[in-house]
């Protein structure tokens, strides 16, 4: 039963889909939007304990131990446009990018620039 209402719930969301991909095409918009492949980050199911790319490309093999744990694999993908410059651009005390709001105040009541 709960694969029937997977299916179900994954065509509402592949006609969602559709339907914002056609509001982009209209605006002249090349970006398409598409849903992750079924296999993706699954915790139960028959593809639980293995891991997939969003386009449902194996990340690794499965271990060959008897507690099947999968050994020297990324857990998730790691997205193409992280890299460690957009990681360190503000690694100081009271500064924060330009894409972040800063607090009014800092955590329990701290100054911003507490380390």
């Amino acid at each position: 039963m709960n694969e029937v209402l997977r299916d179900w719930y994954v065509g509402d969301c592949a006609a969602g889909v559709v339907r914002w991909n056609r509001i982009l095409e209209a605006h002249g918009m090349s970006d398409r939007l598409r849903l992750p492949d079924r296999k993706f980050h699954r915790g139960i199911g028959m593809y639980s304990g293995f891991h997939f790319d969003p386009n449902g490309v194996p990340l690794c093999a499965r271990g060959s131990g008897r507690s099947g744990i999968t050994t020297g694999c990324r857990r998730r993908p790691i997205p193409s446009t992280c890299s460690a410059s957009w990681t360190s651009r503000c690694s100081s005390p009271g500064k924060f990018a330009n894409y972040i709001a800063p607090p009014r105040r800092g955590i329990s009541q701290q100054p911003i620039d507490f380390e």
